[in-house]
């Protein structure tokens, strides 16, 4: 960014700049959940394991359940060099 910008004057403003914060910290906690998961799996444990232990993680957090196709995926994707 070439110019200077002010710092936010609005609450839409500071808003904007909170989200984005936010969406820039889930970006890293997504590549770090990425690892954990082909980490763990690494090291033995099952695709249900890893899916039980993220649905209670997520459900605790007001989210929806995690499939073990989802964690499948995740692996999958890893091994194929797309998803970390």
């Amino acid at each position: 960014m070439s110019r200077t910008v002010p710092p936010a004057r609005t609450a839409a403003e500071r808003d904007l700049e909170r989200a984005q914060a936010k969406v820039i910290a889930g970006a890293f906690a997504t590549v770090e959940r990425r690892r954990l998961i082909v980490g763990l799996y690494d090291s033995g444990m099952t695709q249900p394991e890893i899916a039980a232990r993220l649905s209670r993680a997520s459900q605790r957090a007001g989210g929806p359940e995690v499939s073990i196709a989802a964690v499948e995926h995740i692996i999958r994707r890893a091994r194929d060099g797309h998803g970390l």
